[in-house]
């Protein structure tokens, strides 16, 4: 197997001039191809900067640096003890200014050695990051292997915020660039189709808004810029979301709510962390549409009821809100989920009910008030009809133990 692997791997590095590095059980180490490494940094020593959290024996593992510099490790415990490790190289290339604040930040003064060392890693983009993996997986243990199954650990969010905001900053002030128009339409379409699983390989790629692709939204704020990127994002997301078959109140709920959590963001990684998030959650939203079995319009109706349990809930408010007759509505809703509109409502109001109990913040008369019932004896009848028991014996069997 060391043989196989060794002759496979030196193929590949004629092919694709990225170093390769067969770390054996002995520690002893094999290069195909030139090493490059930093400055002051004897080879192949730099390897042992740049470790995985974990190496899984069956999942092979993308590393991304504070740096952006990048590593594949493949471990070989199935076949035999030791692991491959390709790399460094970068998914793009990096301007000098780009280099020149990466240093700054790092107190590195002797700058040539060290732009010398980015200009000679090798470029590989995503897309073919994933593609080498699943060759070299393929020709080593003859399985194929998922883009899911691929780890990515990103470090570059684990960077002081002094660091992250400077190098950015230096990139987003280079020329005039174009959005990807085929990548924003890759997100989109996964967000449409409810593809979680697909959309979360493409979001652990690195920083959303930080590449030579992703046009500069503020010439002067790096944290503008991530934010007003971010915005635009989410807008085109929530279109995408409604196309899936999402609500469109609940949609630009999600919206508002994103949209306005960003502003209380005081760094570009926590800025990347919630718009990544908010993809995730517009993306499972289409799922969990897709996934049941009501129609648009009774999921449609129990969206609107969940919103409006603190004001006066009539059916026929229900049904001109979706543009149906209530007659139509009330049967079709009684229909797929067995209940009628008014027998819903209340069970949503004495579920939300049932929440305020156990917050211990408000009396039994503030929550009938609260959620429209017509007094306190009324609220009682209702609670005790639907749960078996009255609020106040819920309070004691759930609080008061």
């Amino acid at each position: 197997m060391h043989y196989t692997t060794a002759y496979f791997t030196s193929l590949l590095e004629k092919l694709t001039d990225i170093p390769f590095t067969l770390i054996h059980d002995d520690a002893m180490l094999t290069h195909y191809g030139a090493i490059v490494s930093p400055p002051n940094t004897e080879p192949p020593l730099f390897i042992d900067h740049y470790v995985p959290s974990y190496i899984n024996p069956k999942q092979p593992i993308i590393y991304i640096t504070p740096h952006l510099e990048r590593f594949i490790f493949i471990s070989l415990e199935a076949h035999c003890p030791g692991k491959l490790v390709i790399g460094p190289f970068i998914s793009s290339v990096i301007p000098k200014e780009f280099l020149h604040s990466v240093l700054n930040d790092t107190a590195v003064c002797d700058y040539p050695k060290y732009i010398d060392y980015y200009q000679q890693l090798y470029t590989l983009s995503s897309e073919k990051q994933h593609a080498l993996i699943q060759l070299i997986y393929f020709m080593l243990f003859r399985q194929t292997l998922d883009e899911i199954d691929i780890i990515i650990e990103d470090n570059w969010l684990q960077l002081p915020e002094k660091t992250m905001s400077s190098t950015l900053e230096a990139s987003l002030k280079l020329q005039p660039t174009q959005h990807c128009i085929a990548t924003e339409q890759q997100f989109l379409y996964l967000i449409k189709e409810g593809k979680s699983d697909d959309l979360t390989v493409l979001l652990n790629q690195g920083p959303l808004f930080f590449s030579d692709r992703v046009g500069l939204l503020s010439k002067n704020d790096t944290l503008r810029h991530y934010k007003n990127s971010s915005i635009v994002c989410i807008a085109l997301a929530t279109r995408a979301a409604v196309s899936g078959g999402v609500y469109t109140e609940e949609a630009y709920n999600l919206s508002d709510f994103y949209i306005q959590s960003l502003e209380d963001c005081t760094s570009t990684s926590s800025a990347d962390v919630l718009v990544k998030k908010a993809l995730l959650d517009f993306t499972q939203l289409v799922t969990h549409q897709q996934h049941t079995n009501l129609s648009p319009h009774v999921m449609h109706a129990k969206y609107y009821i969940k919103n409006h349990l603190y004001e006066v809930l009539k059916i026929k408010d229900v049904a001109e809100h979706l543009n149906l007759t209530p007659n139509y509505l009330s049967a079709c809703f009684k229909k797929e989920t067995g209940d009628s509109l008014a027998i819903y409502i209340r069970k949503k109001r004495i579920s939300e009910a049932k929440q305020l109990i156990l917050q211990q913040k408000m009396s039994y008369i503030e929550i009938a008030i609260l959620l429209k019932f017509h007094d306190h004896s009324h609220f009682s009848k209702i609670f005790k009809q639907e749960c078996g028991i009255s609020p106040k014996t819920y309070k004691e069997q759930h609080v008061d133990k």
